[in-house]
C-alpha cells in the first residue's frame, strides 16, 4: 500500500495559498497525526482544508502527497494516490435513491475490489465502529442528520485510506449525539491520520497533534492545546472563549 514505508511526511504543504485566498499554510502531516483546522470562519476553514487535501488545486505553493509533488502527477499518478486519502465533505452526498449500507459499499464496488458480500460484511463492521443506530436498509430520508454523517463516513474508510479528511463532522450535532463519531475518529487513528476543520474543542484540547488556527488576519500553527491556550492573539483568544464553554470536561 502507498505510504506503508514512508518515515516522512504523507502530506507536505509548503506555502500553499487556496484559490480566492492570501494567506499561505505550512504543515507537514505525519502517521497517526491530528490535525485539527479551527478559526470563525467555517466556510474558510474548509477551502483551506479542500487544497490540503488536494480536492482543489492551490492557488500558490507546493503540495506533495506522499512524497509526491501534485503539480508534477500525470492523471494515472494522481489517480493512484488519491486512493489512499478519504474526504468527507460537510453535507456528504448520500444517494438518495441508494439504502444506508448500499452507500457505504459503493467506492468498492465502484473500483471492483471486492465482491458484493465481501462489501456489504465490511460495510456493516464499519457501520457498527462509528456507532450507526439506525435502520441500514432506510433510504437516507428517513435518516436523521448524525445517522447520515455517520454513514458518510463509514464510507469514507471502506477503501482503508492512510489520511481521512473531515469537514465540520460535529457540526449541528447535540454532545450526545457527537460522542459516538467522536470515539470512532480517535480510535481510527492507530491505523490512520485525520485532518478535520472542527469547532470541538474538546478534540483539539485532548488530541490534536497539530493545531492551525485560520482567519482573515492570519495562519497560526500551533504544536499543542497547551501552545494555543497561551496565545495571546486578540483572535485566538475571543475564538477560544466562545467556543470552549461548550466542550468543557465532563
Amino acid at each position: 500500500m502507498a505510504g506503508d514505508n514512508y518515515t516522512d511526511a504523507l502530506i507536505e504543504a509548503d506555502n500553499i495559498v487556496p484559490a480566492g485566498e492570501t494567506l499561505a499554510m505550512s504543515v507537514r502531516l505525519r502517521r497517526h497525526d491530528i490535525l485539527c483546522l479551527i478559526g470563525p470562519d467555517s466556510v474558510r476553514l474548509c477551502q483551506y482544508l479542500h487544497t490540503l487535501a488536494g480536492v482543489k488545486p492551490a492557488h500558490s505553493g507546493e503540495l506533495k502527497l506522499f512524497n509526491r509533488s501534485t503539480t508534477s502527477m500525470d492523471r494515472k499518478s494522481w489517480r493512484e494516490q488519491r486512493q489512499y486519502i478519504g474526504y468527507v465533505a460537510r453535507n456528504a452526498p448520500i444517494l438518495s435513491v441508494l439504502r444506508g449500507i448500499e452507500n457505504v459499499m459503493l467506492p468498492v464496488l465502484y473500483h471492483k475490489l471486492m465482491t458484493r458480500e465481501e462489501a456489504a460484511i465490511r460495510a456493516r463492521e464499519l457501520i457498527e465502529q462509528v456507532g450507526f443506530s439506525g435502520d441500514l436498509n432506510a433510504l437516507p430520508a428517513y435518516l436523521n442528520q448524525q445517522q447520515r454523517m455517520q454513514l458518510a463516513i463509514a464510507r469514507g474508510t471502506i477503501l482503508e485510506p492512510l489520511v481521512l479528511f473531515l469537514e465540520l463532522p460535529f457540526s449541528g450535532l447535540s454532545l450526545a449525539e457527537q460522542q459516538p463519531i467522536y470515539h470512532y475518529l480517535i480510535n481510527s487513528v492507530f491505523r490512520r491520520t485525520l485532518a478535520l476543520a472542527t469547532h470541538n474543542l474538546r478534540l483539539v484540547r485532548e488530541s490534536a497533534t497539530q493545531i492551525l488556527f485560520i482567519s482573515e488576519q492570519q495562519v497560526l500553527h500551533f504544536c499543542s492545546w497547551q501552545e494555543l491556550n497561551q496565545c495571546r492573539h486578540e483572535e485566538v483568544v475571543t475564538y477560544l472563549q466562545h467556543h470552549q464553554q461548550q466542550y468543557q470536561p465532563a
